[in-house]
């Protein structure tokens, strides 16, 4: 269901007031629940999602019925932004070579110390980057597929950090809470926000002598709750030690240590597949081993969108593959797998979630029940 639908929809029933503000009013709620509902997918509420999404689809239903006979006027359409945006009017021929060189830098996903540097120094030049910075943006968004693979993560990953540039020289999104940019976000939204730049660029910033500068939030006048527990120390968080079954055999360990090795090498290729293949064919003597070898993973994850921690997730992604190929329980219960791009939190509750079903059912089985099928 379109956004601006619900906002027409929305800014029409009314007529005792004025449409623009009803549609200004509309866009904001409307935001707020769409993102609210998109929020609990990704985290793999799917149910209240749904109920959200739902009530949405009534609220349309609704206005709807409300609305025969009356025009709508059609929104300004949202206009992406070109990949050969140019160089200010003014720039020196030196400046713009800095410029170039700087972004070249920032949008390279195997730099770190030298993409941390072209970033500070892009902030201080500030207005005279900000097009350029976009326009090299939607450059490399035209390579997203939502494949997943290991170069959408190398695209994800700059435009990561050219939207975090970008909002450092203007926190106007940060402001009106738009999630930024990060590996894992699919490519529909990663237009969506490079539209609400170039809007901004067009509408404010280009008219404006300096950046406003990064959103400072108002002081939370509540102190942060104390953590209950350190991550990774509840009970049902599998230790990074869960290791072999006392009755495998010591030819079996070997075997079983090796392939796990190799599945979670995801640069290994295709013998990281054939060895997450191998490993569900074996079953129960491996589980507890891969759970384990996860749990050591969990441990190093720190969500800071950096390429060696979009490989980290990678492995995850075929460990967790393989133990819902042994056991289907979570995947008919609608648990969302983790992939790279997927947060700390939701990658510990699935673990645990692992764990629980190992300790409480998979351990006194005789066999794996096998993957789930949908009847």
């Amino acid at each position: 269901m379109s956004r601006w639908l619900c906002v027409c929809i929305l800014a029409a029933i009314a007529t005792a007031e004025d449409p623009n503000e009803i549609a200004r009013r509309a866009a904001a709620a409307i935001e707020t629940k769409l993102t609210v509902a998109d929020e609990l997918r990704r985290q793999g509420k799917t149910d209240a999602a749904l109920q959200v999404y739902k009530e949405a689809v009534r609220l349309h239903d609704s206005a709807l019925e409300k609305l025969k006979g009356v025009e709508v006027a059609t929104p300004e359409p949202q206009i992406d932004p070109p990949a050969d945006l140019a160089h200010l009017d003014g720039t020196t021929d030196e400046r713009r070579r800095q410029i170039d060189r700087l972004v070249a830098l920032l949008l390279d996903p195997k730099g770190q110390e030298s993409a941390r540097d072209a970033r500070r120094e892009l902030i201080e030049i500030g207005k005279a980057a900000f097009p350029r910075i976009l326009g090299a943006m939607a450059q490399i968004r035209d390579g997203l597929t939502d494949d997943n693979g290991e170069e959408e993560r190398r695209i994800e990953v700059a435009l990561a950090r050219g939207d975090a540039c970008l909002r450092a020289m203007d926190g106007y999104l940060d402001s009106k809470k738009k999630n930024r940019l990060r590996p894992g976000v699919e490519k529909d939204y990663v237009a969506y926000v490079l539209r609400l730049h170039y809007r901004r660029w067009n509408e404010s910033l280009k008219d404006l002598a300096v950046m406003p500068g990064a959103h400072t939030p108002p002081a939370d006048p509540k102190p942060a709750a104390a953590p209950k527990r350190r991550p990774g120390t509840g009970r049902w968080d599998p230790p990074a030690t869960l290791g072999h079954l006392e009755n495998t055999p010591a030819e079996q360990r070997k075997q079983i240590d090796a392939l796990v090795k190799t599945m979670l090498d995801v640069q290994a290729g295709r013998g990281s597949l054939d060895a997450r293949q191998e490993l569900a064919a074996i079953g129960k003597p491996a589980f507890p081993v891969i759970l384990g070898a996860m749990a050591g993973i969990r441990d190093k994850i720190t969500d800071n969108d950096s390429m060696d921690e979009r490989l980290l997730e990678s492995s995850l992604k075929l460990a967790d593959e393989c133990l819902r190929e042994m056991d289907g329980y979570l995947t008919s219960k609608e648990k969302q797998p983790i992939r790279p791009g997927t947060d700390r939190k939701y990658i510990q509750y699935i673990l645990r979630l692992h764990y629980r079903r190992w300790t409480e059912t998979l351990q006194q089985m005789a066999a794996m029940p096998g993957p789930y099928k949908d009847e």
